[in-house]
């Protein structure tokens, strides 16, 4: 686990504070569910504990927000952004309803992404001494624009693997979440067949948190009643109480 998180060196920045604030936020967890048959003392302990474990619930949120807005991830936005804004302005969505419109900026987009990673890829050691060299500059555009998905990746995996709170993980990203993946579901799709290396578990926990904030999406746009049980369903959720 350890190193899945030190190999996201470039994205996550000091790789010892998240493992403190991961173990510490796990820690607590543990600690409130090996309380058994306590007394009114323990009782007392017990919600204190529980008070710690929303302290370090929050202090770990804080952390993983602070990556979200370091320069490498900003910057990856704005090429993100930027990129889209190309799309859209050169695909033509007249007539085309709102989805329509986005799955045509989407498909435009990972055909975009294609073909600076077909670029990329060739990179030989004759380019890494050109700074000028296709390849080179490919392959930083490449590795710029996907600094985003890949820091969806690496917060999916923990996701996952119970390290980070998916609820509140969805509550802040959903909408940074969905038109990231959408519009790079193409790219995945061609980096998870390419031969002679396939790679078909490509950006797998990106997709599964894709997956996720589209229901958790769709879930907000509920009817009321539908979202009120919803909501009390996250909340005790949050409190551990499920």
């Amino acid at each position: 686990m350890v190193g899945a998180i030190i190999n996201t060196g470039n994205v996550w920045g000091n790789v010892p504070e998240w493992v403190v604030a991961i173990t510490a936020f796990v820690g607590v967890i543990l600690g409130i569910r090996e309380l058994m048959n306590i007394t009114k003392e323990e009782q007392r302990a017990a919600e204190a504990q529980e008070f710690q474990q929303q302290i370090a619930r929050a202090d770990l949120i804080l952390k993983i927000d602070s990556q979200f807005e370091s320069p490498s991830v900003v910057l990856s936005r704005m090429a993100f952004r930027s990129m889209r804004n190309r799309c859209q302005k050169a695909v033509d969505t007249n007539g085309l309803s709102n989805d329509q419109a986005r799955s045509k900026i989407a498909e435009e987009f990972s055909n975009r992404i294609n073909k600076i990673w077909n670029t990329a890829k060739e990179i030989t050691d004759n380019d890494i001494e050109k700074s000028d060299s296709p390849a080179v500059k490919a392959y930083e555009t490449h590795n710029e624009i996907m600094a985003l998905p890949n820091f969806f990746e690496t917060v999916g995996l923990l996701c996952r693997e119970g390290l980070l709170p998916k609820d509140d993980i969805l509550c802040l990203y959903d909408q940074a979440i969905i038109p990231t993946m959408t519009n790079i579901m193409g790219h995945i799709k061609i980096r998870r067949e390419e031969v002679p290396y396939a790679n078909p578990t490509y950006m797998e926990n990106a997709v599964w948190l894709y997956t996720e904030a589209l229901a958790y999406s769709d879930a907000k746009l509920s009817p009321p009643k539908v979202q009120e049980k919803l909501n009390g369903v996250w909340a005790r959720s949050r409190l551990g109480k499920n």
